[in-house]
């Protein structure tokens, strides 16, 4: 028995929806004389926390935020952030304006950290909506204790007109894919947030949303899969057109591509686990793609179809054998396919 959702408040106001719920217990109770008492146990599929409640057939999802394991890899800013060693020339025009207020005495070991200050990593249009990734940069303001600069990046998509929740979770497992096959293992998904029309409000938060089956990265089990920046076939941030030309691509065969893309990330998701269950959902990936994923057979000019023809029907005649069926094959791709040929052997 299921009930879609659910609808609480806490005692600090948060309001707490629970999505694709799953009844798994249900007690009633009643003694003499007392007003009947009924309790139920839920599983929720998805369970969103913030300002307000979540209506998930409703399109009111104006952005979705989310985090990747290996999402710094991927986008590797290397120079975002960094530490200046000798800053002997630069740390008298840092101080100037505090000297104003107080006087500050240099050594002659000064260290500068810094952050860029650009935010924006990367931003594409899509069919989806505009996808971005972001810094997202904390630090205190220094005292005895040390200074620090942390950072967390995250993606955000937004789509051209508000979505319902699970076409906005939908379009947000397309760019995991994707990621999760230029960083050749898959990707866990953390820290989904998300935003609705009327959360556009300055005075309301992002809502936290939580996954109870969200994908999981094999990082923890297999570490020798985690990605090298080097190694990764698209460079977001010294090669960005590219990088979004393949990304509007992928995007928009999404939907003919989609089920061998998930087949595909289901064998990454084994880490190097091979058996026999993989090889054939590998081989079956390629069942799954769609005509035009492949180049089509060639014509050959009649001539060559002739001679092909006459030369199959003399190889058809020979005693069966290795190089016999091997000819035939080779001969047989352009024009037949090769179960066709071995069914009249």
């Amino acid at each position: 028995m299921s009930i879609l959702l659910l609808q609480v408040q806490t005692l600090d106001r948060q309001k707490v929806t629970c999505i694709d719920c799953v009844i798994t217990s249900q007690i009633s109770t009643q003694k003499q004389k007392e007003v009947p008492h009924q309790s139920i146990t839920v599983f929720p599929h998805f369970v969103t926390v913030g300002d307000e409640h979540v209506d998930p057939e409703l399109p009111i999802v104006t952005s979705i935020h989310f985090a990747i394991d290996d999402l710094s890899l991927l986008f590797n800013d290397f120079d975002a952030f960094g530490l200046v060693v000798n800053a002997k020339p630069l740390i008298d025009s840092v101080l100037a304006k505090r000297r104003l207020l107080r006087p500050v005495v240099t050594g002659e070991f000064p260290l500068i950290a810094y952050f860029s200050g650009r935010l924006s990593i990367i931003e594409v249009e899509t069919d989806i909506g505009k996808l971005s990734v972001n810094h997202q940069p904390s630090h205190n303001m220094g005292g005895a204790n040390g200074i620090f600069i942390k950072n967390r990046m995250r993606v955000n998509l937004e789509p051209d007109s508000p979505v319902s929740f699970g076409e906005a979770v939908d379009r947000m497992m397309i760019v995991t894919r994707f990621l999760s096959l230029i960083a050749g293992c898959r990707q866990g998904l953390h820290d989904i947030q998300l935003r609705t029309s009327s959360s556009e409000d300055q005075f309301l938060h992002s809502i936290s949303v939580y996954w109870s089956y969200a994908p999981k990265g094999q990082r923890a089990k297999v570490n020798d899969l985690k990605p090298c920046p080097t190694d990764v076939p698209l460079n977001p941030i010294h090669r960005q057109e590219e990088f979004a030309y393949v990304l509007k691509n992928w995007i928009g065969r999404e939907t003919n591509w989609r089920l061998s893309r998930v087949r595909y990330v289901n064998c990454l998701s084994k880490g190097n686990s091979y058996n026999t269950d993989r090889l054939i959902a590998a081989a079956n990936m390629f069942d799954l793609l769609p005509r035009d994923a492949v180049p089509l057979p060639t014509v050959l000019p009649e001539a060559l179809a002739e001679a092909q023809e006459e030369c199959l029907k003399i190889l058809m005649q020979c005693p069966k054998c290795l190089d016999r069926d091997s000819a035939i094959s080779a001969l047989s791709m352009n024009k037949y396919s090769n179960f066709l040929y071995f069914i009249l052997l």
